[in-house]
């Protein structure tokens, strides 16, 4: 099985999934990086050389690659769920987590983030307000098509792993549990 965190970039997918695969001793994806090792280049340099169509075809080719039995936790990019019927694939790959924090606090943490963000480089601060208030309006309707929906109360690997044991989506004493199908879930 896979979980696989969605949402909008600086909502901690990345950090809250490395943490949470170690704690699980489970393999730990972030797909931009994989993306750059497979292409020698940074999403930054795709997106200036290649464009952004370019990039979100590689993603899309990305999620068609990811095994669904392969116990690995999965941060894809914020923009990956809302192209093409990637939201529906990343569903049927494993189980999807979306991240959701408030707008002025994924605004801080872009701000502050030791990672340059293609989509945010150079705004100010009254753009990058505008830019993530109006992009997080329209992504969220993929996200929310997400398995899980959690809040920022979410901060940590331990409690993002007690939420996964809380909803029988792995056992607390065997991190390698294959859970029920959805439906059993309710």
């Amino acid at each position: 099985m896979n979980i696989i965190l969605i949402g909008y970039m600086g909502s901690g997918k990345s950090s809250l999934g490395c943490g949470l695969a170690k704690r699980l001793k489970w393999k730990f994806v972030d797909t931009d990086k994989a993306i750059e090792q497979q292409q020698g280049q940074s999403i930054l340099d795709i997106f200036e050389t290649k464009g952004e169509e370019h990039f979100r075809e590689l993603e899309r080719a990305y999620i068609q690659s990811i095994d669904s039995e392969s116990n690995q936790i999965i941060a894809v990019g914020g923009g990956m769920p809302c192209f093409f019927d990637n939201m529906e694939q990343l569903n049927l790959k494993g189980t999807t987590i979306y991240l959701h924090r408030p707008p002025g606090e994924l605004v801080y943490r872009l701000q502050h983030s030791k990672n340059p963000r293609p989509l945010v480089v150079g705004k100010s601060t009254e753009e990058l307000n505008l830019f993530v208030h109006e992009a997080l309006t329209y992504r969220e309707q993929f996200y929310k098509r997400a398995h899980y929906q959690v809040s920022r109360k979410i901060g940590s690997a331990t409690r993002l792993h007690d939420f996964l044991v809380q909803e029988q989506i792995i056992l607390p004493n065997d991190p390698l549990h294959r859970p029920q199908s959805e439906q059993e879930l309710g």
